[in-house]
């Protein structure tokens, strides 16, 4: 499954942290091509360029591509918007296909959409206009291919809807799997 490209370690790094840092430049191709986001930051925040430029890769740094947006208001919401849309049907999309590659096939393209909304400065927090946060949507959805990713990408974990945090969203959202639970609360 696509989604746990995105898991984090003990200290946040993800494969492509790792890849990058032993300047595998074959696996941080593939874990791109994929979908895996590259400005994930660890906990001490570095980016899996950070960590392949601390090591001399260079050649591994350019494969990576910088994180520099300045979007209008505007254009940030309508991000988000699309970001919603892609989070919301992306389960629904997986359940119609046909077969286990068919499936696979589509989780990947649902993961690179969200990873590229993203890398195009889609927010992770509602802008004006929008009052649902998409993790809070990845959660109630059973989305279990993208919110390692909106969690991996920084999506705040602080935030309730109708009094609830995000646990509690998990175990009480009738549909949630005990793999989003356990995502969760990783």
């Amino acid at each position: 499954r696509p989604y746990r490209i995105h898991y984090q370690d003990i200290k946040g790094w993800t494969a492509l942290h790792h890849a990058a840092y032993a300047g595998q430049q074959n696996a941080v191709e593939a874990l791109l091509s994929i979908g895996s986001f590259p400005h994930v930051l660890t906990h001490c925040w570095k980016t899996p360029a950070d960590l392949a430029l601390s090591q001399g890769h260079t050649q591994v740094t350019r494969l990576l591509p910088l994180h520099t947006h300045h979007l209008t208001r505007r254009e940030r919401t309508h991000l988000y918007g699309r970001l919603v849309e892609e989070v919301s049907c992306a389960e629904l999309k997986t359940a119609v296909m046909i077969g286990e590659k068919e499936e696979y096939e589509r989780r990947i393209l649902s993961l690179k959409k969200v990873t590229q909304l993203l890398m195009s400065g889609a927010p992770l927090e509602p802008p004006g206009g929008h009052s649902v946060f998409v993790l809070h949507l990845a959660i109630t959805t059973n989305c279990t291919d993208l919110l390692p990713l909106l969690l991996s990408a920084g999506a705040p974990l602080t935030t309730t809807t109708g009094g609830m945090n995000l646990l509690q969203l998990a175990w009480r959202s009738p549909d949630v799997t005990t793999q989003i639970v356990a995502i969760v609360t990783r």
